[in-house]
């Protein structure tokens, strides 16, 4: 897990330093503050293949029409740069303990500074690099460098080294083999849920469940919310349903707002077990009667799958909702923490309140998003 982040030059955010992370962390915030920002870099930190997510992530509905198109793939891609300003790199970094970090370099590079060399897949004209180490502060013997080349020209490829070895080239004009790199950045772990409510990738991560025949575990955290919840099938057409011991088996979407995105979230922390989830507005779509049902889930799921969360909300009744639930919980063995993102005059910082201070702002009514 994280403990400590510091995000420099990324999007709309030149420096921000986020200390004390915990297993469930929640951001709040005035619009544009750059909670979403935050989220993305963190994520693209935990995972750097997932960079090309990024376009994705901002809502591109023509996503697979952009990476056919070479000026307009790069012109998305170097919104992620602070003001597009490509001279200045952006830094992340992430401690996990007090003796080791990762630390991730994104730079644009200029065509004239690299050589080609055909033996290993080399590129002539420049393009967009990035560099990802993790190592022991007190000992960096042991390296561990992912770097993404996005080359411009007329073949347009992204290359992915570890340690100097290519793991995959993926030719993009067509968008053709871009799954490849999705499927590596699975791997990895890290998972990012965008507001919209998408069922479309939790039909596949109930397909594992099944498979390895663990489903059993998410409908237990169910039933502890949904007591009639007793087994869940992939039916045709990707249709999801819940057997609630009626005469048919019925949609899960029946069931209500909650369940459903309790159910989209718990099998995203599964499927990222030992990882990292995002949670861009977690409160989306949701009536706030259904909050305390959707963090319990949580609490509840992040502990058993080993995952650290991240979110955020523009919403009061989620903040009570966050709180009153871990205020409820017999056993506080769970960590949670909350940061309201505080932009001035383009300095940047996070105040953090922790469990003890969070339940006084919300029994004093302070105003915190």
């Amino acid at each position: 897990m994280f403990k400590k982040v510091i995000i420099n030059s990324f999007r709309g955010i030149n420096n921000l330093e986020i200390d004390d992370l915990k297993r469930i962390n929640l951001f709040v915030g005035k619009n544009n503050c750059g909670k979403t920002s935050v989220l993305e870099g963190i994520y693209l930190l935990s995972n750097p293949l997932t960079i090309l997510n990024l376009i994705d992530i901002r809502n591109f509905e023509n996503f697979k029409e952009i990476y056919k198109d070479s000026e307009v793939f790069n012109n998305a891609l170097l919104t992620i740069f602070n003001k597009i300003n490509t001279n200045i790199p952006i830094k992340i970094s992430g401690y996990i303990n007090s003796h080791e970090m990762k630390e991730l370099i994104i730079n644009y590079m200029d065509g004239s500074e690299i050589k080609y060399d055909e033996n290993i897949g080399g590129f002539p004209i420049g393009g967009l690099r990035l560099n990802y180490t993790t190592f022991k502060v007190s000992d960096i013997k042991n390296v561990k460098v992912y770097e993404i080349s996005i080359w411009e020209g007329r073949l347009k490829k992204v290359v992915i080294k570890e340690n100097n070895n290519i793991k995959s080239v993926v030719p993009l004009p067509t968008g053709v083999r871009i799954s490849r790199i999705m499927g590596l950045a699975k791997e990895q772990k890290s998972i990012y849920l965008s507001p919209k409510i998408d069922i479309s990738n939790m039909v596949e991560w109930i397909n594992k469940l099944q498979i390895s025949k663990e489903i059993d575990k998410i409908i237990e955290i169910l039933q502890k919310i949904e007591p009639s919840i007793k087994d869940l099938r992939i039916g045709a057409e990707g249709i999801i349903y819940c057997d609630i011991e009626a005469e048919k088996l019925i949609p899960i979407n029946v069931m209500g707002d909650g369940i459903l995105k309790l159910l989209i979230i718990l099998s995203a922390i599964y499927n990222a077990k030992d990882g990292f989830v995002f949670i861009d507005e977690i409160e989306n779509g949701l009536h706030y009667t259904s909050l305390e049902i959707l963090w319990r889930g949580i609490f509840e799921a992040s502990k058993k799958f080993n995952v650290q969360l991240f979110a955020t909300t523009h919403s009061w009744e989620c903040i009570k909702a966050y709180i009153d639930v871990y205020e409820n919980m017999k056993s506080k063995d769970i960590d949670i923490m909350l940061y309201r993102i505080e932009r001035y005059n383009n300095e940047f910082k996070a105040i953090d309140y922790d469990k003890e201070t969070l339940k006084e702002a919300i029994n004093m009514e302070w105003e915190m998003r």
